[in-house]
Order: structure tokens, then sequence, then C-alpha cells
């Protein structure tokens, strides 16, 4: 039997609900603010590498084109900004960071 690699918890804020629209967004963008204050506090930059199909086995009750759609969204409304910095051309996973700053 295999292991998933979630958290039995999931948690956001009610704000980002609020904000956003949908608690979908919402734990989209809790899992990227704590993974940009993570490489934050390490020393690393505040840039997030994720792909769809990593963040659906994250959230595996969110369709990967669904978290798709979510992102550009986000990216559209200015809530995240995108970048690819892949070391092979073929490699388009995008990296993710907060337009807002973190504290």
């Amino acid at each position: 039997m295999t292991e998933k690699q979630t958290d039995p918890a999931h948690s956001f804020l009610l704000e980002d609900v609020e904000r956003y629209g949908s608690i979908e967004k919402a734990l989209i963008i809790k899992e990227i603010r704590s993974m940009q204050l993570y490489k934050q506090r390490n020393g690393g930059q505040a840039w997030v590498y994720y792909s769809r199909s990593a963040l659906a086995e994250k959230f595996p009750y969110m369709k990967p084109t669904s978290i798709g759609r979510w992102l550009e969204e986000l990216v559209k409304d200015g809530v995240l900004e995108t970048t690819i910095q892949n070391k092979v051309k073929f490699d388009k996973t995008k990296s993710y960071r907060l337009t807002e700053v973190i504290p």
C-alpha cells in the first residue's frame, strides 16, 4: 500500500475566503504563503515551485485543471506573481510568490 503525502488536516484563513471568493483559492494561498515563509526564514528565495499535479496530490479533492484555473485567476487578480526558472527548457512548471509582503 502506498502512503499519501498529504496532511490529514487542511485549514485556511476566513479573510482569504472572503477576499478571494472560494475556499479552494484560500487553501492554495495558504499553502504558497506557508512555503514562502519557510523558504524566507531559512535563507532561500521567496519563489515556491509547484505544479498543478503536485498541488492536486496535496489536496486530493481538487482537480489539477481546477487548480490551474484558480492559479491563473490569482495571477490575473494580482495576488500571485509567477515565473519559470527551470534549468531544462521543456519543464514549464511555474514558481509562485505572493505579491503582498509577508512579515
